[in-house]
């Protein structure tokens, strides 16, 4: 995945073992890392994460249970995306 932010144009990309933090703080975060990337801007930034999407179902992990490939972007129906953005990434 970090690679195909890259590639896309992130800046920033920085992957973080969280699963410490749930030790330290005694709070889950429900994962063991969380990836963040800089965008140049709200679109840009839209476009990486419709493309996540998009390479976690490709990997069939919808099918393991992975959230991000189940539900979409923002764990949900994208009301903001076009019906053709919604089809690319089904």
């Amino acid at each position: 995945l970090s690679s195909s932010l890259s590639a896309q144009g992130g800046k920033d990309i920085r992957i973080i073992d969280v699963a410490e933090y749930e030790d330290l703080y005694g709070v889950g975060m429900g994962c063991s890392y969380l990836m963040v990337v800089t965008g140049r801007n709200t679109s840009h930034i839209r476009v990486m994460s419709d493309s996540i999407v998009r390479n976690l179902k490709a990997r069939k992990l919808n099918e393991r249970g992975i959230v991000g490939a189940m539900k979409g972007v923002e764990g949900g129906t994208d009301i903001f995306s076009n019906k053709r953005s919604r089809a690319r990434a089904s």
